[in-house]
């Protein structure tokens, strides 16, 4: 009977690690979630009556002890003590756990042993990776006794040999942090326990593909939230979510697309920063405040359009426009002629190396700071006699642009517009440089042409 019970244990442990390969052995899966091999080896199950049956080569059985706790019998004697709690069950031998072994969706991963917790104010949270080395990160449930109900600020930071996180159903919070620069995390469950997370959750986990974070989360702190996450292709955010963070996709350079939910209402400064892969933008008519530089360097942007019934902002010709500012474009935009328009607000097409060509019509008449800085395939540029005052660097490093006019108009001019533009040639209707321009206004390394009224056909055309 002895070596009955030891093959029992030793095919739950074959379970835990996944040794289900064997051609001659086909993965099932019970009422309960529990997974078993076919061909004669012990599994699991809950038969209608709740009792739990232990089947295989010893025969045994398991008998309810009290509360979660149950005896795993072989013939009329104790062999093992069994805990079953939140889909987890765990053997003991000798008051000593032997074997853990966990339901789900693929065959059962071993909890994961070793890790630091803490206990502050009646909360027990785990707080480091302490001793444990494995890939696949199976928080307990439970910690001596006490129920693991947060995951630490910096729990796991660094930790760049996870490639898995599997966060138990008792966990309310994450904190800030928790995960951060485990760069090699593929997949993180959330489950719909969690309530709240905080800032900088997943940051620099470049391996992370896609991301769930279910609607009960009411509190998220979305500051750096996805921040340098390279690989990031899909998210879906809770639909009480009311401001998309700072810097929350900054750098998510896989992005594609990105749908915001309805209850949003705010883009905190460069939440898509460096997002270069996104192509198109649909902003719900409920957003009423964009902060600055928020689709910076965003090269790939081929289309912005703004849902009727927005109060605040409007789109044409792939524009997002705020009043008669031009606040954001794409490489596919065609600015408003008509007067509809009245400025190029700051930073408006900065970093966006898709665009090649632009005509400032009229109506226009000022072209914020670096509004084009950083649109380094910018060739060609036509800006109209309306025009009175251009920014700071508002051309600052267009590195392809060779020629420009500039209208006689334009009466200001702010520092360095033309700064890292080597080479270009500034043609200038002014017969000297204007009172109201900065003495650096283009970066001394320019050439610049007064009274240039009759100029290339490249320029005016």
């Amino acid at each position: 009977m002895k070596g009955k019970i030891v093959l029992a244990l030793s095919a739950i442990l074959l379970l835990s690690v996944g040794l289900f390969a064997c051609e001659s052995e086909q993965e099932k899966e019970d009422i309960t979630g529990w997974y078993y091999s076919e061909n004669g080896n012990t599994y699991l199950e809950v038969p209608e009556t709740n009792e739990w049956n232990w089947k295989g080569g010893s025969g045994g059985q398991i008998k309810p002890k009290k509360g979660n706790w149950y005896y795993f019998f072989s013939g009329n004697r104790i062999a093992y003590m069994v805990h079953i709690k939140d889909g987890v069950l765990t053997l003991y031998k000798d008051d000593m756990p032997v074997g853990t072994y966990v339901k789900g969706g693929e065959p059962p991963r071993e909890l994961t042993t070793g890790l630091e917790y803490d206990f502050e104010e009646g909360v027990c949270a785990v707080t480091g990776i302490g001793s444990a080395r494995g890939k696949h990160i199976v928080i307990p449930s439970e910690h001596l006794g006490h129920p693991v109900t947060k995951v630490g600020g910096y729990a796991f930071e660094g930790c760049g040999w996870i490639l898995s996180v599997t966060i138990p159903d008792s966990v309310t919070w994450i904190d800030g942090y928790a995960f951060s620069g485990c760069e090699s995390l593929q997949e993180v469950n959330i489950p719909s326990s969690v309530t709240r997370m905080d800032r900088g959750v997943f940051k620099g986990c470049a391996s992370l593909v896609e991301v769930v974070i279910p609607d009960s989360v009411t509190e998220l702190d979305g500051e750096g939230m996805f921040l340098e996450c390279s690989s990031l292709t899909s998210v879906t955010l809770p639909d009480s979510l009311e401001s998309i963070g700072p810097w929350m996709f900054r750098e998510c350079s896989s992005l594609v697309e990105f749908d915001f939910p309805e209850s949003v209402t705010s883009i905190k400064s460069e939440a898509f920063y460096g997002c270069s892969s996104l192509k198109s933008l649909v902003i719900p008519a409920g957003i009423t405040q964009i902060a600055g530089r928020v689709f910076r360097f965003c090269g790939g942007l081929e289309s912005i359009m703004v849902e009727e019934g927005n109060e605040v902002y409007r789109s044409e010709g792939n524009c997002l426009i705020k009043k008669n500012d031009l606040v954001w474009g794409c490489k596919n935009s065609v600015i408003p002629a008509g007067g509809g328009v009245s400025g190029i607000a700051e930073g408006a097409f900065s970093g966006c190396s898709g665009l090649t060509s632009l005509t400032i019509p009229e109506g226009v008449v000022y072209i914020g700071k670096e509004a084009f800085a950083y649109c380094k395939n910018l060739a060609k540029v036509k800006i109209s006699y309306t025009v009175k005052s251009i920014g700071s660097s508002a051309f600052s490093s267009c590195t392809a642009l060779e020629k420009i006019n500039i209208p006689v108009t334009v009466t200001s001019m702010g520092n360095a517009v033309f700064g890292g533009c080597f080479g270009i040639m500034i043609f200038c209707e002014a017969d000297q440089q204007p009172e109201g321009w900065s003495q650096s206004w283009n970066g001394a390394v320019s050439t610049v042409v007064w009274s240039s009224w009759t100029l290339p056909e490249e320029v005016t055309g």
